[in-house]
């Protein structure tokens, strides 16, 4: 009798070669078919058509026309990668029949003011808002459809957005450069500033000493006119005294003579005084009214004004008189009376003078303190301009500037300061390929104990050791695994494009996966018959959930690890990267294998367990299921 026995699960006809390349074809065609179906979609993406409607308007910013939805529109019709969909530019009627009846996979709507929103940071800061778009997906659509449709407008928005930021960051570097002229223009003028008024305040300090000196001269100017109004105040009263004391007259010709003679010669001196205090006055650029004022009295002194005689003359008039005072009384009297009214007014002349020249020494003082004041603040002035002049340069040496590359550099990296690289963009890519391969050859260990009985009916009426019984059902579903391992193994490969050496070590986990498997199915449904393989079925889906997304219910990722597909995709992506969860996923397939060969005892062991009711079926001959077991 042979170690084993292959038996249908659900027939008497005896299991030919056909049935045995039926079941290696099973893991095959689902491997192949997942791969075929699944494996990069985004290189088939260019075979799905998607619609794109632009109602936008363009704008103009500046003199510059905006169409942004145009822009945006040719980005995705353009687009030339085969990572992108065949984009159909249309109109609102045709893209809602499309999503209607499935043929636009998803319609991107560019609305009205798309453009006007798009650029609206240009203006008023309160004006300002975002853009937006439509994006919608026909009910008709795929899983994964609307996902990749969100990803591919969004990353055509992206692209528009960078676009956008860059130029109006260019724009603000380009500011810079024009603050960093217009700030240089500054400085310069501010130096010139700091340079005149520097030439100002040396003058103001010239201008101060100058004034300082007229205010001195201008004093002593006052006090001899001081002096001379009481000389002449003296002079007046002199000549009334005289005036009434005519009676005395002869007596004192003789020393009136010499008396008038003398204050002839003095107000002669006095004359040529007054007129040289006039053109100092003039020469040294004073008072105009003080100068006047100077040159009038030396006028009315020398030579007088309109019918009143100068005090000269009038002084050498009594001094001439008096000496022909002798000749006639008269006349000496007349000439007395006019010289006492020529000496008044002469008193009162220089009063009005030296009044004068009071007020124009208190003026050139005040002119002298406002000058001084004001070369003060010329000092102020120019040290403010030079300190002005000195910030403005610090400010310019500090202020950037950017030629035209630098502009668009800093433009483009300040716009996406951060881009993300990705080692695979890929949908499905490798790290799918385990997923493929263990649901592949779980199905197919599944499908094996469809076809083949897990314990053999007969093999139970024989002496054989339940163990011995069990390991008869296991070591076909052995050859079988193997056989699937290899052969999923050599379809997955046109995807992995593994090395000699890696491919034969996938092929080798992945016979195990085959063996560990086939024992479990073979454990689970000699043990829970339907129930086992309804359990199988789960096993399958819940895999397939866990390992599609990360997004899953927490149930599913916790209950997969402790599945035995969990170990099977950890050691073949093991193999695939080159690390040590190769030696994790063996181990625990390994005691998987175990686990389900001694499920496939035990079921034996139960099997061969007659119960006391069971014993009066012997008094009518065997059990059918026996009977027919035999023939």
């Amino acid at each position: 009798m042979s170690f084993f026995t292959i038996e249908r699960a659900r027939s008497s006809k005896r299991v030919t070669w056909l049935t045995v390349v039926g079941i290696l074809l099973v893991p095959l065609a689902i491997g192949g078919l997942l791969v075929w179906a699944l494996w990069n979609p985004t290189e088939r993406l260019g075979d799905v058509k998607a619609a794109v409607v632009n109602l936008d308007q363009p704008v103009k910013v500046g003199n510059q026309l905006v169409p942004l939805g145009r822009e945006l529109s040719a980005g995705l019709v353009d687009g030339k990668t085969s990572e992108n969909y065949s984009w159909v530019l249309t109109d609102q009627k045709d893209a809602a029949a499309g999503l209607a009846n499935g043929s636009y996979v998803t319609v991107v709507t560019i609305p009205k003011g798309f453009s006007k929103a798009a650029t609206s940071s240009a203006g008023s800061a309160g004006d300002a808002r975002q853009a937006t778009i439509d994006v919608q997906t026909s009910a008709k659509s795929k899983l994964v459809d609307s996902a990749i449709s969100q990803a591919v407008t969004t990353t055509a928005a992206a692209l528009l957005n960078k676009q956008l930021t860059a130029t109006y960051l260019e724009n603000v570097y380009v500011g810079f450069n024009t603050v960093h002229d217009q700030l240089s223009k500054a400085a310069d003028g501010a130096g010139s500033l700091a340079t005149g008024v520097s030439s100002l305040a040396s003058g103001t300090h010239s201008l101060a000493s100058a004034s300082a000196s007229l205010a001195g001269g201008v004093s002593s100017m006052s006090a001899g006119i001081q002096n001379l109004s009481g000389a002449t105040s003296g002079l007046a009263g002199g000549l009334g005294r005289l005036q009434s004391n005519t009676g005395q007259l002869p007596g004192q010709a003789s020393k009136l003579a010499a008396g008038a003679q003398g204050i002839a010669t003095g107000t002669a001196k006095l004359g040529s005084t007054l007129t040289d205090l006039a053109k100092m006055c003039t020469q040294h650029g004073g008072d105009a009214v003080l100068c006047g004022t100077l040159n009038g009295v030396a006028s009315s002194v020398t030579t007088g004004s309109g019918t009143t005689p100068g005090l000269a003359p009038s002084a050498q008039a009594v001094a001439d008189g008096a000496k022909s005072f002798a000749g006639g009384l008269p006349a000496l009297t007349s000439g007395i009376a006019q010289s006492a009214s020529g000496a008044s007014q002469l008193a009162s002349g220089v009063a009005q003078t030296a009044s004068g020249a009071d007020s124009l020494a208190s003026g050139a003082v005040k002119v002298s303190d406002g000058v001084t004041a004001l070369a003060g603040g010329a000092d102020k002035t120019s040290a403010g301009a030079a300190s002005l002049a000195t910030g403005l340069h610090t400010a310019v040496s500090k202020m950037p500037t950017y030629s035209s590359s630098d502009r668009t550099n800093l433009a483009t990296v300040v716009a996406q300061p951060v881009a993300a690289k990705s080692g695979t963009p890929d949908l499905f890519g490798t790290s799918s390929i385990p997923l493929f391969a263990v649901v592949a050859l779980w199905l197919g260990a599944l499908a094996t104990f469809l076809v083949l009985q897990a314990v053999s009916a007969r093999a139970l009426l024989t002496t054989r050791s339940s163990t011995r019984i069990a390991l008869g059902g296991f070591l076909p579903a052995v050859a079988i695994g193997i056989a699937q391992g290899v052969l999923v193994a050599g379809i997955m490969q046109a995807a992995l494009k593994l090395d000699v050496g890696n491919w034969f070590a996938f092929a080798g986990i992945a016979a195990l996966t085959g063996i560990a498997f086939a024992a479990i199915n073979q454990g689970l449904t000699a043990l829970l018959g339907g129930i086992g393989r309804f359990i199988s079925m789960l096993v399958v889906v819940i895999t397939l959930a866990s390992g599609i997304i990360s997004t899953v219910p927490g149930f599913f990722d916790a209950s997969v690890t402790w599945l035995p597909t969990s170990a099977a995709i950890a050691a073949m992506q093991g193999v695939i990267d080159g690390t040590s969860g190769v030696w994790r996923g063996v181990g625990a397939l390994v005691l998987w294998a175990v686990l389900g060969l001694g499920m496939a005892v035990v079921a034996v062991v139960r099997r061969r367990t007659v119960r006391v009711g069971q014993l009066a079926s012997l008094d009518a001959g065997l059990d059918p299921a026996l009977d027919a077991a035999l023939d």
